[in-house]
């Protein structure tokens, strides 16, 4: 819920919704994205047809066998809208970690350079989960 908590700071009035197969990471999701977040399953996922322009699969579809991840892949494409951005992250070790984050946190950097001088104050990161603002 962190990531969309963070999105919807960012982009006020923006509709954001997110599942995770494990109940407990549903329990225990930052409060105010709850209302937002459910339990569900990549292999059909709990929404219609053509729902969404963004979508954001993380350390989630390499945990899959092959068929499965295709089944997967065809839910993400079936819940997009026409020219939605879709972008899939995992990682296998530290390094990959690493290289995939690295260029995030600086993007994130400039968001919140940007973010200081909209609103006169710092935005928080994914890293500071904390929920300190």
């Amino acid at each position: 819920g962190f990531m969309m908590h963070d999105f919807a700071e960012l982009i006020p009035g923006i509709t954001v919704k997110g599942i995770d197969i494990s109940q407990y990471a549903i329990d225990n999701a930052i409060e105010d994205m709850k209302p937002h977040v459910q339990v569900g399953n990549a292999l059909s996922l709990p929404f219609e047809d053509k729902s969404f322009d963004v979508i954001i699969s993380v350390t989630t579809l390499h945990n899959l066998e092959r068929e499965e991840c295709a089944i997967a892949l065809q839910e993400i494409e079936r819940v997009s809208r026409k020219g939605a951005f879709i972008t899939v992250d995992a990682y296998r070790n530290e390094e990959e970690k690493e290289r995939m984050y690295g260029p995030f946190e600086e993007g994130m950097a400039i968001v919140n350079a940007i973010f200081i001088e909209l609103h006169g104050r710092p935005y928080r990161t994914i890293n500071n989960n904390k929920g300190d603002k």
